[in-house]
């Protein structure tokens, strides 16, 4: 059997048959119609397009068909330019793509109601009811025209291609913990307003379906454009964010914060292990909520809903009350990486997400830091902490605090004043608003934001030891230097101090040292730390954090593993599963039997039992 040929052969195939046909025959037609149905949706896009000559699709050809693992299909997937070279392309491209297409009635009459939900820089997400099916769904749009005008459709395909991927995962009951595309098509019209609703009005027909709804009127046909419709499934319960904001008091027990973060290592971990994926935006504002159960489950006849994971020789036994029972989903794929050969390559503008999570090595190390997994564990770890505080670390917790003007003083000429050798992306985005005007004169201000955040995660897990710095004596000793000789007052804190006594210099003799005795920052800083530390900060979230941490094994542990400065020295997703905080929920073997009441559901794809 011709490996090569089944990719080629399920382009052919529409969505519907792909999903619910070709999947079901064998895992391996199921991955192959996997990553077929993920090549749809870019052409939903129009990132099928052939824009080469003859010449070059054959030789383009040979390398799309030279290997059919998931690794090559993962990386053609994130190079739009490798998709759609073939013979007769054009002429599948546009089959494929009028298949897509529906109409204006299709539109109103599958989805009669709507309200608008959220907007990001090339997508509306709607709620809508789609009266195929007879339940609420989301809906996200995208205008293909503008999102081609602006040069960002490679940008969209790839995060509609990892939506797919990992969408997958959740149908075939591989990974709960990723929100499930339900089908992909384009539409000449946009959503109306008056129905959908925008920003400014959310939800022009009420906040539910109403079936007494009348139609609107066809738009001028003038007015038609190209427009990109996901169905998906709509998590009932919104971000995690908002959820334990609108808890009282913002707090959720030490047990369900344990159970949520697991399912978010788990997706972390299969999502990686799959399919390379890097997120680099992790937060609880990209988790969503969904009911493990139906609503029609009754709490008194099953109290207890169970999500059962397995993991190497472990089983993990999730058990929630029914009424408080959630599945993490993973989403907003936007900044995500699926090619695994980035391991390891030198940061660039794309892994400075939301910069108030940037990790610290790359506010140290500059240019030198590396693409890697590190950098979503760095995330994890300020997941956790939003979890067990219930407040955001920076928005809330540290708002107050910002950089001490020594100490940014001293980043700014190492990070921004021309030449700042090694440090260009940081530069860039620091300078992001500045600009030369008309007359010459410097116009706009820079972002300060980098420098509060590297302060505050300097206040908030403390400066490392000299031991526990990069393996690279010299990686990133600028900044090493300026934290020294502004932030530290106490002898016994300054690595370079007693490295300096032990090479047979004095002490007093040393500049830097007493610039650092009398900085005024130093006291700032220690002053901070009291405050906010979370090792003996007496904040009032910051305490009961770590007074909830202190009394589960393994808690601070987990904690501290997850945000060291060192990206290579943080824990794993892997291993944050097999970490002694998650010990309590593995099962064990003849001695935990389920309850014939519970309802249970169980993930066993990892599992080596």
């Amino acid at each position: 059997e011709d490996t090569n040929l089944l990719p080629i052969i399920l382009e052919y195939f529409s969505e519907r048959e792909l999903l619910c046909s070709v999947s079901l025959i064998s895992r391996r037609w199921c991955d192959a119609a996997t990553f077929a149905h993920a090549k749809l949706m870019l052409v939903s896009v129009g990132l099928g397009e052939d824009t080469g000559s003859h010449d070059d699709d054959d030789a383009d050809d040979d390398e799309l068909d030279s290997d059919d693992d998931s690794t090559n299909e993962t990386y053609m997937l994130n190079d739009a330019s490798h998709l759609g070279k073939k013979p007769n392309h054009v002429a599948l491209k546009n089959s494929v793509e009028l298949s897509m297409e529906r109409s204006w009635d299709y539109l109103n009459n599958t989805f009669p109601w709507a309200m608008f939900l959220s907007e990001g820089a090339f997508k509306q997400v709607y709620r809508v009811w789609n009266s195929a099916v007879g339940t609420y769904e989301a809906v996200s749009v995208m205008d293909v025209d503008v999102i081609e005008s602006t040069g960002n459709k490679a940008v969209v395909g790839a995060e509609l291609s990892v939506s797919a991927l990992l969408s997958s995962m959740a149908r075939r009951n591989i990974c709960p913990n990723f929100v499930i595309t339900r089908g992909v098509f384009t539409c000449p019209f946009a959503p109306p307003d008056s129905r959908w609703g925008n920003a400014e009005t959310r939800a022009p027909l009420g906040c539910s379906f109403d079936q007494l709804m009348i139609q609107p009127h066809e738009p001028n046909i003038s007015k038609n454009g190209r427009f990109q419709y996901i169905r998906m499934e709509l998590c009932k319960h919104g971000d995690l964010e908002s959820f334990i904001s609108n808890q009282p008091e913002k707090a959720i027990d030490a047990h369900e914060a344990r159970i949520l973060l697991f399912q978010m290592a788990f997706s972390l971990h299969t999502a990686g292990d799959r399919f390379a994926m890097k997120h680099y935006d992790v937060k609880l504002l990209n988790f969503f909520l969904q009911s493990a159960c139906d609503s029609n489950v009754d709490p008194a006849v099953h109290p207890f809903y169970v999500l059962r994971y397995g993991v190497g020789e472990h089983v993990f036994n999730l058990r929630m009350r029914t009424a408080r029972a959630f599945i993490v989903k993973l989403a907003d794929y936007g900044t995500a990486n699926i090619q695994p050969e980035s391991n390891g390559q030198s940061v660039t503008l794309g892994q400075f997400t939301t910069l108030e999570n940037s990790p610290p090595e790359q506010m140290i190390l500059g240019d030198a830091s590396v693409q890697g997994f590190g950098h979503d564990m760095f995330g994890l770890g300020l997941c956790m902490l939003h979890l067990f505080t219930g407040f955001a670390p920076y928005e809330e917790i540290l708002c107050d605090v910002v950089c001490p003007p020594n100490f940014k003083k001293q980043l700014c000429k190492i990070w921004v004043k021309e030449p700042c050798k090694g440090y260009d992306v940081i530069r860039s985005i620091i300078l992001s608003d500045v600009f030369e005007g008309e007359n010459g004169e410097v116009e706009g201000e820079p972002d300060d934001v980098l420098y509060d955040t590297f302060y505050r995660f300097l206040v908030l897990f403390g400066i490392p030891p000299l031991k526990a710095r990069f393996k690279k004596k010299s990686a990133g000793v600028k900044v090493w230097k300026a934290i020294f000789s502004t932030l530290c007052a106490d002898e016994n804190e300054l690595d370079f101090a007693k490295s300096a006594r032990r090479n047979g210099r004095n002490r007093n003799a040393n500049p830097r040292y007493n610039e650092g005795r009398r900085c005024p920052d130093a006291v700032r800083y220690e002053n901070d730390c009291r405050c906010f530390s979370i090792i003996n900060g007496n904040e009032t979230r910051i305490a009961a954090a770590r007074e909830k941490l202190q009394s589960i094994e393994g808690g601070m542990d987990l904690l501290l593993s997850l945000v060291n400065f060192d990206p290579e020295k943080r824990i794993t997703a892997l291993e944050v599963l097999n970490s002694p905080f998650m010990s309590p929920l593995r099962e064990r073997a003849g001695k935990d039997k389920q309850n014939l009441h519970d309802i249970s559901h169980s993930y066993l794809a990892y599992s080596t039992r």
